[in-house]
């Protein structure tokens, strides 16, 4: 009996081949399993606009001559929102991660400040209009397909569609030895 040659093994095998069916499953669950359908993001990310660096959240028309003092009003943090409005002449204590507030457009990174006497900074140069923000929806969009079908899950598939909001993935069933 001749041996047959790689190829053509491959061959008769892949022919005789059926796909495993599809399966849901939570996506902790999915570690080395292959898609049968593209990862779609559910929500943008990031999901508003959020600060790049320490530092405070601003109005880059107050920075038209600098130094300038602008009063502290407020913090925002991860998790933690700052809410009320921010004026012309205010400032919002920020951190890395947190929303950027609604009535701001800039970020001056706590190295260009100088604390006055509470609840005073001095902002010692001008920055443009969306310094230091990442805007919304910089890493993808809601309804992105972030991972292909047919893709074998690996660590960082995973974690990329945890941050997409993704619970569950359709994949392929895992084989069973008789």
């Amino acid at each position: 009996m001749a041996l047959l040659p790689v190829d053509t093994a491959r061959e008769k095998i892949l022919k005789n081949v059926k796909p495993l069916p599809a399966e849901s499953i939570p996506l902790e669950q999915a570690l080395h399993r292959v898609l049968t359908q593209p990862v779609k993001a559910r929500c943008a990310q990031p999901p508003f606009n959020a600060s790049a660096m320490d530092g405070y959240a601003v109005r880059a028309s107050d920075l038209s001559t600098t130094p300038v003092s602008l009063e502290v009003i407020g913090t925002s943090a991860a998790g933690h929102r700052f809410k009320g409005p921010v004026r012309s002449g205010e400032a919002v204590r920020i951190f890395t991660g947190a929303p950027v507030p609604a009535d701001t457009d800039t970020v001056i990174i706590q190295e260009n400040v100088a604390v006055q006497s509470k609840p005073y900074i001095s902002v010692l140069e001008s920055s443009a209009e969306g310094r230091h923000i990442r805007p919304t929806g910089l890493d993808f969009q809601r309804g992105d397909i972030l991972i292909p079908a047919r893709t074998c899950l690996n660590a960082r598939d995973i974690g990329v569609a945890a941050a997409a909001n993704v619970a569950n993935v359709r994949v392929r069933r895992k084989p069973v030895a008789a």
